[in-house]
């Protein structure tokens, strides 16, 4: 959760092997202007919704699935 957070409060810093550089040299990398707590906590909502509506999906697939196969399988073993 909390690398989530993080990664909402900085959106435009993304990872690059000059920010690692910076690191390593002891450079203090450009100061970003972190979101205000109203907005961050808008956009993990939004990415917590996203990431539940994904998984509740798969999980709608996988008991439907489960439910359908043995009634697929009765009606394809019966005599006709």
């Amino acid at each position: 959760m909390t690398a989530h957070l993080r990664a909402s409060a900085y959106p435009e810093r993304r990872w690059s092997p000059a920010a690692d550089l910076d690191y390593v040299i002891g450079r203090e990398p450009a100061p970003l202007r972190p979101l205000s707590f109203s907005n961050l906590l808008r956009a993990y909502d939004s990415q917590a919704r996203s990431n539940f509506t994904k998984e509740a999906l798969l999980f709608a697939i996988i008991i439907v699935t489960g439910m359908l196969w043995p009634i697929v399988q009765t009606f394809r073993d019966l005599p006709r």
